[in-house]
């Protein structure tokens, strides 16, 4: 994300092809397939932590908690690491997103989809808005500028989280 002010949650659901790309497990310890979370998110919990390389969709929601303060600025929100499967083209959408103060308040923002372009011997051609450029090595393409749509997705689960518990103080 970039010029945000005072994040503390976010929800995202990104969806790519999963013909053209997987996600490569940033955790192969736990169930699953993961995305890398950034570091700023150990003063927190990240509720849900999972790309579907069958489906090609990428769901993350994270919140911090207190005593921690909120972040703003430029400031990246989790790595997408991928491993080119053929070449072609894919677009690197935001399916939704919110982003969200420590008072639960939804942060405007404009989301900027992305896509990931592997050519025939596996290299990157061009990139679009939301990723880094570079090449692939060892038929990795790592996407680490997807900030924003990062960001954004993760504020959703982080305000349904809250709110889900301001409506329900006993925790159920």
């Amino acid at each position: 994300v970039e010029d945000v002010q005072e994040l503390y949650g976010i929800e995202f659901h990104i969806t790519y092809n999963p013909e053209v790309a997987e996600v490569i497990d940033a955790d192969p310890d736990k169930h699953g397939v993961q995305i890398q979370p950034a570091d700023w998110w150990k003063n927190g919990f990240v509720a849900v932590n999972l790309a579907d390389n069958k489906t090609g969709r990428v769901d993350f929601a994270a919140t911090l908690l207190r005593p921690a303060g909120p972040v703003s600025g430029k400031q990246v929100v989790a790595v997408i690491s991928l491993a080119a499967s053929q070449a072609g083209t894919s677009p690197l959408g935001i399916q939704s997103a919110i982003l969200s103060t420590r008072a639960a308040e939804t942060l405007q923002f404009e989301p900027q989809d992305g896509e990931i372009r592997v050519t025939a011997n596996g290299q990157t051609a061009e990139q679009g808005a939301g990723t880094r450029t570079g090449g692939i090595a060892n038929s990795q393409l790592v996407l680490g500028g997807v900030v924003l749509v990062l960001i954004i997705s993760a504020v959703s689960v982080i305000i349904f989280i809250i709110r889900r518990k301001k409506s329900h103080p006993s925790g159920n």
